[in-house]
């Protein structure tokens, strides 16, 4: 994940994006290498810009066994009783920031005018597949002249390939039987899921929209937790905001911003500017 990338034009900004303040939450535990540069080049951007920060250097959960991932949520909740900003940002400790002094109500706007586009509605189009209803991108007129409640990424080349989980080889089944079938599971996967919500970096407008998302959000990882994280939620926090209903990512082949969370109230963005270059843990359809 990159906040900012140098190859951004900076665009005009919104009245929203000026006079907002930010809190940025974040977990980086020592076990992780980078933890130490990453906390403390976060800390100097928070500095630099009068952000508060709520940072974590140990997992907020009682079990260590629980990966650190599904600490985001506690922490989210904690920052947004605590804090007085207008917006939380929240960064995974994977993040490079490449542009310290570009001010946080700059990406905020940049985001803002991205999530005012129309989107592609040619590939937006609303279909069923099993069940699920493709939600539309954000149509000209409708909901993209309100301020979103939160500002999120999804990952522009597809699903994850470790959505579907690979069958151990069996004296009945040969490895080719196995990979034929991966490759089939995963294709299936591509085309139900889309395009996967990335949670490395976002921005979440405190409110009771934002309390009410982040209460239904931690129940969902609670439930994956209980019944088997590794299946259920491979990709943790993530796949399990993803099992709200109303966070079905964009279909496969969509490009341009699209509503999410309740009410639509939420927009995610291909290629954000508080998440530019999102890592390929995605398989390419």
């Amino acid at each position: 994940c990159v906040l900012a990338s140098s190859s951004t034009p900076p665009l005009p900004p919104r009245a929203i994006a000026l006079d907002a303040t930010f809190g940025v939450v974040a977990i980086c535990s020592p076990d992780y290498a980078a933890s130490s540069g990453f906390l403390a080049a976060l800390r100097a951007y928070a500095s630099r810009h009068g952000l508060q920060t709520h940072l974590h250097e140990a997992s907020l959960l009682p079990k260590r066994s629980i990966p650190l991932a599904y600490s985001k949520l506690p922490a989210l909740v904690q920052a947004h009783a605590q804090s007085t900003a207008t917006w939380l940002w929240w960064v995974d400790c994977d993040t490079a920031i490449l542009e310290e002094r570009r001010p946080l109500s700059d990406v905020l706007a940049a985001a803002l005018t991205a999530a005012a586009e129309s989107g592609d509605t040619a590939n937006g189009v609303a279909s069923d597949d099993g069940g699920r209803r493709w939600r539309p991108a954000i149509a000209a007129g409708t909901r993209a002249a309100a301020t979103p409640e939160l500002l999120i990424a999804y990952e522009p080349w597809g699903v994850d390939s470790r959505i579907e989980e690979p069958e151990e080889p069996s004296p009945k089944r040969s490895i080719h039987e196995l990979v034929r079938k991966r490759r089939g599971a995963v294709a299936a996967a591509q085309a139900r899921l889309g395009h996967p919500i990335n949670t490395g970096s976002f921005f979440l407008r405190r409110g009771p929209w934002a309390e009410a998302l982040l209460r239904r959000w931690w129940a969902a990882c609670n439930e994956t937790i209980r019944i088997g994280h590794r299946r259920a939620a491979p990709l943790w926090d993530q796949s399990a905001l993803q099992r709200l209903p109303d966070f079905a990512p964009p279909p496969l082949g969509h490009t341009g911003p699209y509503h999410v969370g309740a009410g639509g109230a939420g927009v995610a963005l291909p290629h954000a500017p508080f998440n530019e270059q999102l890592c390929a843990s995605a398989a390419s359809p």
